[in-house]
């Protein structure tokens, strides 16, 4: 049984699935994808959940080994996603990865203080980039003006899901809120700098989660940054290599984000 839980959070197109695969990497890791968006566990965690039943939760999550969803088994078989050959029998660390819950951060780390969260930020350009071109995401009908700041076509105002700029800056604000409060337990990467240098980053977020650094880990994010595997959910894709993308956001719109990230503060203190 597990001792340890890592989990990684991240707004949609942020980064979560190269990181999610990077923790995965590690041969005392069991990693799950978001389990709060399973058949499985779907809002199995709320504002009234205890500590006993988040334990339970997670007790259970790392047992659940042969749910298609959870283990993204279509990814691996298709190349999308690894395999990773090299695995403890018995891992001692529990990792998932969630983009959709994000608000559930607040509650675990105030009653299961065991638990290292992750906070991956991307900068807002590219997270909108990335969803108008992620067509299992993104609805070529909609119209982008109106969907930019609240994206409330793809959210329909569920308080679990995280598209648009006002629920990417809501998330800034809970990273570094968390960080003040729960220093030892919560950690924001940039994806920026993650991209910029993999290893690096890597090895600095291991530390932060007390999880060994192995030579499969490495070999991972080289072969991540070696090759390009054409997916919307894609880990592979080689270093530098200019992203392919059909749509972009008009000028008037990156303007108007410009004008408010002059405002954030938060949003200065990460470069953006």
């Amino acid at each position: 049984m597990f001792t340890d839980v890592v989990a990684l959070y991240g707004v949609p197109r942020s980064g979560t699935s190269w990181l999610g695969q990077i923790l995965d990497s590690c041969p005392e890791t069991v990693f799950r994808f978001q389990p709060l968006f399973s058949y499985r566990f779907k809002n199995r965690i709320t504002t009234e959940t205890t500590k006993e039943e988040i334990k339970n939760f997670f007790e259970e999550l790392y047992l659940e080994n042969k749910d298609d969803f959870l283990n993204q088994t279509d990814k691996r078989e298709n190349g999308i996603y690894p395999l990773f050959h090299m695995k403890q029998e018995n891992a001692s660390i529990l990792a998932y990865k969630e983009v959709r819950y994000l608000y559930t951060i607040p509650l675990l780390l105030q009653k299961y203080r065991e638990i290292k969260i992750i906070g991956i930020i991307r900068n807002p350009y590219d997270v909108l980039e990335s969803w108008i071109n992620a067509p299992s995401e993104y609805n070529p009908e909609w119209n982008i003006y109106e969907e930019w700041n609240f994206a409330a076509s793809k959210n329909e105002y569920r308080p679990e899901n995280y598209f648009g700029y006002n629920k990417w800056k809501e998330f800034i604000k809970m990273c570094f809120d968390m960080q003040k409060r729960y220093p030892q337990n919560f950690e924001m990467v940039r994806y920026e700098d993650l991209e910029s240098d993999a290893c690096y980053v890597a090895k600095k977020i291991y530390a932060f989660a007390k999880m060994p650094f192995t030579e499969q880990t490495k070999e991972f994010i080289r072969l991540s940054q070696s090759k390009t595997v054409e997916s919307s959910y894609g880990v592979y894709r080689k270093k530098n290599q200019e992203r392919k993308r059909k749509y972009y956001l008009p000028s008037d719109i990156r303007n108007k984000i410009a004008m408010d990230l002059t405002d954030f503060s938060e949003a200065k203190k990460l470069g953006y």
